[in-house]
């Protein structure tokens, strides 16, 4: 005979409408963005016929898009990132007008690679710090 599981907010010690989305609606959010981050996923094109670079950030939807003209990207950057506690790099697009755009996180060595690809193919610059 299997048991049959119940939510924890179906108990009868909890009331009151109040009670119960008092423990469902965080429930459900942590259940939601835990999918959401299980699914992410980071796309870069690079159409040198159109001259721009597409960079795009999904999950189970669209999160974010930004198309960059190529003419305006001064250089490509791996440099470490401050705020975490392990060795992550980055790697980040500076702009001419001094703005930067980060694209990826990971290993030196694998951010160093596709920072040279990407730089090859716009015939750009490669920093890496």
């Amino acid at each position: 005979m299997a048991a049959i599981i119940s939510p924890p907010w179906s108990s009868e010690q909890y009331q009151t409408t109040k009670e119960i989305l008092g423990i469902a609606l965080p429930w459900a959010t942590g259940a939601m963005f835990s999918w959401i981050l299980l699914f992410t996923r980071v796309k870069i094109t690079l159409n040198i016929d159109k001259d721009f670079l597409e960079y795009r950030l999904s999950s189970l939807y669209p999160v974010a898009v930004r198309k960059v003209p190529v003419s305006e990207i001064q250089a490509f950057c791996v440099q470490q990132i401050p705020y975490k506690k392990s060795i992550t790099f980055g790697l980040y697009v500076h702009f001419k007008n001094n703005q930067s755009l980060h694209l990826l996180s990971g290993h030196s060595e694998s951010m160093a690679i596709k920072a040279n690809i990407l730089a090859e193919a716009c015939n750009k610059a490669v920093t890496i710090k």
